[in-house]
């Protein structure tokens, strides 16, 4: 299961307090622009890390996943979609 929860961190706040995304990490995805720079960024929840580089992995293009302060993978323009 996999949630997209948006830019906005008002959202996650809110589910954070209803406790509705205590169970699954959330995650920061990052959109790169061509010289590396963040373009946007959005919350994303999934399961695990597998599972939220898949998502990040789906966007195509060159994106940094975070973990809180932990990076979990960087990803660039072009890389290879996982089947």
């Amino acid at each position: 299961m996999h949630v997209v929860l948006g830019r906005d961190r008002g959202v996650l706040r809110q589910l954070l307090s209803r406790g509705a995304a205590k169970a699954m990490p959330a995650y920061r995805l990052y959109s790169l622009d061509p010289a590396g720079k963040i373009e946007t960024a959005e919350w994303i929840a999934a399961d695990d890390d597998a599972q939220a580089m898949q998502l990040a992995r789906e966007t195509g293009g060159a994106c940094e996943l975070w973990d809180r302060g932990r990076l979990v993978g960087r990803f660039e323009q072009g890389q290879p979609r996982s089947p």
